[in-house]
């Protein structure tokens, strides 16, 4: 496999076979947490029980994030999908609502509903394009620019105490495994 197919889609049946970029490999039906055959881990990869290793410490850390961002939303009056919807938006400084809802991954009817919720709050505004009129971007207001500067601040600061006992040079390449590592996770189309 080559760097660009590094994307694996795993089935429990069918054969191996490449998807664009990505490779199709045959899963044996496993019991939950069980560590995969060899066979089903890449040539290149790491050994099954590192890989298992790494998956259930991915997972514990994704579990705390999503608890933290409950918590953190609750704070606000916000969901965790709110507080997604509303990241979205400021890390692309706008959006349209059919963008919103292919990164979120929700329908149509979801993502109008929670665009309303977010406009009600006073979290997001529609904007029309200027060029377009047909065309609604969705941008943060000030309140809600405010509130994700202020999640993002905590989050910082949950971060560094986290990390406090770590080595800077451990920080700094955890954050570029992360970086590295978040493009090949994220399904894509």
């Amino acid at each position: 496999m080559n760097a660009d197919s590094s994307r694996v889609v795993l089935t429990c049946s069918g054969a191996e076979k490449p998807q664009g970029n990505r490779v199709k490999r045959k899963v044996p039906q496993l019991n939950s947490f069980d560590v995969l055959p060899p066979d089903a881990v890449p040539p290149e990869s790491a050994q099954p029980e590192i890989i298992h290793a790494l998956a259930l410490a991915m997972l514990s850390l994704t579990r705390a994030m999503i608890d933290r961002g409950h918590w953190d939303g609750l704070r606000l009056g916000l969901s965790n999908t709110e507080i997604r919807a509303m990241g979205r938006i400021a890390e692309a400084d706008g959006v349209s609502a059919g963008q919103l809802g292919e990164t979120l991954a929700l329908t149509t009817g979801s993502v109008t509903a929670l665009i309303d919720r977010l406009v009600a709050d006073g979290m997001v505004e529609r904007q029309r394009n200027p060029t377009d009129r047909r065309a609604v971007r969705l941008v943060l207001t000030e309140k809600g620019t405010t509130g994700m500067r202020t999640l993002y601040t905590d989050f910082q600061l949950v971060i560094a105490d986290a990390t406090a006992h770590l080595p800077h040079t451990e920080i700094e390449r955890l954050s570029e495994l992360l970086r590295e590592l978040a493009p090949k996770i994220r399904p894509s189309a």
